[in-house]
């Protein structure tokens, strides 16, 4: 057996723990990361980019939102039923981690907002310029992936400053004396048994987007709904600090897991359409079953609900016309959209129900001229669907990471069931329990990239006190 001994060790190289390492070693430890695949970033690598408040690019662009009313914002948005102090020592030094990233390299292509909502679906109807875009290596468009290049970068300087990482080498055990984590046991490639001791552990192992027993256990409504995370996030940073006594925070107040729509024909995820273009989504029978502009995540969770495997967004010409260089373009670039002169030829190749498709654009285009959804109340991008050729894009939900997972503190340390932190056990980023994503700021809310910086930064600094 190996033995390694350092100052903190760092367990999985996705964004919070790159982050998490990097503000160790800024604060002078020795750090040893473990990863059990071939490469650094993990999920993040397929973001685009993560949120902030207060950041230097939000001040040159004149972007008025203070960390203040983004926490007021995010509390009323909640119901004040998340945890105001970590809430807001997230808002407050989310500003200064984007800045503390452009400082080490990361390119944003700028401030966007994320969402736009109608009143009765959101606190506040629309996102914030709060999403903080990566630009792409090698440029091009931002989209699905930007994010890689922060990643990279942050792996670059986190080897600058000694951080040394043991790729394809799980950690399968956390090593406990007189109560405290002092160290890791782990497989190399080689099947070759390491034992590395140090002073913290930090666990950055993400969630368990595709740990189907842990799906089942804390989520079982999304029983056999497919996996698009990363095929790594398993839960195992979940399971190995549970058998320890850590306790779990699990979402039952939002939507408990992050959702994509998945093109079946493409494999690719996009949502962003649907609170900025005009169309319409049924299911196998022709029937819409949710208001389209309140998101993907809510769509995605009604088809759960309903165990709708496939929708189908429909889009007429007027629509692409008007959105096509501009919402849509990623859209057409990414996705497989079929095309067909009339509704009849769409409902027979895409296997909808002819008539009641018919029925339901007939009526929807009635409330439009009305401008009254009877069925869905839909109140924003009213547009009627009745100019050809028209557009269909066959859709399915997918889990993407989850919500729930281990409970911490402001200082990132690992709770216990009992209300109390296991001394020298710090954790960040999607294997940590999440502070109500959906707080209406734009860009993802304070939930996957957002949390995995900032907290991991935290983790890294407190551990190496």
């Amino acid at each position: 057996m190996e033995k390694m001994e350092t100052d903190i060790i760092v367990v999985a190289a996705g964004l919070s723990g790159l982050a998490a390492a990097i503000s160790a070693a800024e604060n002078g430890a020795g750090v040893l990361v473990f990863e059990k695949s071939g490469t650094t970033g993990g999920a993040a690598n397929m973001g685009m980019g993560p949120l902030g408040v207060g950041s230097r690019i939000q001040r040159e662009h004149m972007i008025s939102l203070t960390p203040g009313e983004a926490f007021r914002k995010h509390m009323y948005f909640t119901h004040y039923r998340v945890d105001a102090r970590m809430v807001r020592d997230y808002y407050f030094k989310s500003g200064d981690t984007i800045d503390w990233l452009m400082d080490m390299g990361v390119e944003f292509a700028g401030v966007q907002r994320a969402f736009s909502a109608p009143e009765d679906t959101r606190a506040y109807s629309d996102g914030e310029f709060t999403w903080h875009v990566c630009k792409p290596e090698g440029g091009g468009i931002p989209g699905p992936r930007a994010a890689t290049a922060m990643t990279k970068k942050m792996t670059e300087r986190a080897r600058e400053l000694g951080v040394e990482f043991l790729l394809e080498t799980p950690v399968h055990k956390i090593i406990m004396e007189d109560g405290r984590a002092v160290g890791v046991l782990a497989k190399d490639k080689d099947g070759e048994e390491i034992e590395a001791r140090a002073k913290s552990v930090i666990l950055a192992t993400g969630g368990f987007a595709n740990g189907k027993e842990m799906v089942e256990k804390y989520h079982p409504y999304l029983k056999g709904v497919k996996s698009h995370g990363s095929k790594l996030n398993v839960g195992d940073g979940i399971k190995a600090a549970t058998a320890l006594g850590a306790n779990v925070i699990v979402e039952h107040y939002g939507f408990g897991m992050n959702m994509l729509f998945v093109g079946t024909h493409s494999n690719v995820s996009i949502g962003q359409p649907l609170v900025e273009v005009p169309l319409i989504i049924v299911n196998k029978n022709g029937q819409r079953f949710q208001d389209e502009t309140r998101g993907y995540l809510a769509v995605n969770h009604k088809m759960v609900e309903n165990k709708f495997k496939l929708a189908y967004w429909i889009l007429d010409s007027k629509a692409v016309e008007k959105y096509k260089d501009s919402s849509l373009k990623i859209f057409f670039e990414k996705q497989k959209v079929d095309k067909f002169d009339n509704l009849k030829d769409l409902a027979k190749a895409e296997g909808i129900n002819y008539q009641n498709l018919e029925k339901t654009i007939k009526e929807y285009n009635e409330d439009v001229l009305k401008g009254k959804d009877r069925y869905q109340n839909r109140t924003k991008l009213l547009d009627t669907i009745d100019k050809g050729p028209y557009y269909a894009f066959e859709c399915e939900p997918q889990i993407y990471t989850s919500y729930s997972g281990l409970e911490i503190n402001k200082k990132a340390q690992v709770m216990t069931t009992a209300g109390t932190p296991i001394p020298g056990l710090y954790a960040a980023g999607d294997v940590t329990g999440h502070l109500a994503y959906q707080a209406g700021l734009g860009g993802g809310g304070i939930s996957g990239l957002v949390m995995a910086t900032v907290y991991g930064r935290i983790a890294g600094a407190e551990a190496a006190k």
